[in-house]
């Protein structure tokens, strides 16, 4: 299964705060099943306000750095500028992967890595 690595809060934001998009410096025609995983490394956006104001828990987020938090269907990616976009408050980067139906985990601690990379549930399970 293919997963991304998204540094909190934004990873959290995808999976229970309703963030749709993910932004991105480059394309992907990979559609389907997408994990997404809490990179170690924090957003400089990180702050208690701002995790408020995304509906999402400060500590909780912080603490589930370096694990997978869910999935989600990658279902378009498409540029900014992009109807499928306009006016979503989450399109910000130049390649917008259009993001459905999330679907929170168990946490499962695992490495992450750049790009889109391959993730085996049952491999991570049993770390």
């Amino acid at each position: 299964m293919k997963a991304i690595t998204v540094r909190q809060p934004w990873a959290s934001a995808i999976i229970w705060g309703g963030k749709n998009v993910e932004n991105r410096s480059w394309p992907t025609d990979y559609r389907g099943p997408l994990v997404i995983h809490a990179a170690k490394k924090l957003s400089p956006s990180f702050e208690v306000e701002f995790c408020k104001s995304l509906g999402i828990d400060y500590a909780e987020a912080a603490a589930l750095r370096g694990h997978v938090l869910g999935m989600v269907d990658l279902v378009d990616c498409v540029e900014l500028d992009h109807e499928k976009v306009r006016g979503n408050k989450w399109a910000k980067g130049h390649w917008c992967w259009i993001l459905k139906n999330p679907r929170p985990l168990a946490p499962v601690a695992c490495a992450g890595r750049l790009k889109l990379w391959d993730f085996a549930l049952a491999e991570a399970a049993a770390v």
